[in-house]
């Protein structure tokens, strides 16, 4: 069997749903991020942060990855600045 190829899906607002569903974790740090991308990722979106969601071959959504101007914790503060 070949292996899995993920692609990759711009983030957008309407694939909310699509996330509820993901088995983010039971630890501390896994809920922060669940609550962060349910709750806060539209907003960060707006300051510049890229998300993306992975798909498998089955069209599944997987996973997912993202990048803030600020890579400091950009959940915590958003209007902080940080230098």
């Amino acid at each position: 069997m070949p292996p899995d190829t993920l692609v990759y899906v711009p983030f957008t607002p309407d694939m909310l749903d699509a996330v509820r569903g993901f088995n983010y974790g039971d630890e501390p740090h896994q809920q922060e991020l669940a609550f962060w991308l349910l709750n806060d990722s539209i907003p960060a979106m707006t300051r510049g942060t890229n998300i993306w969601l992975y798909r498998n071959q089955a069209g599944d959504f997987i996973g997912y990855p993202m990048f803030d101007i600020c890579f400091a914790a950009p959940w915590k503060n958003p209007g902080e600045k940080i230098d």
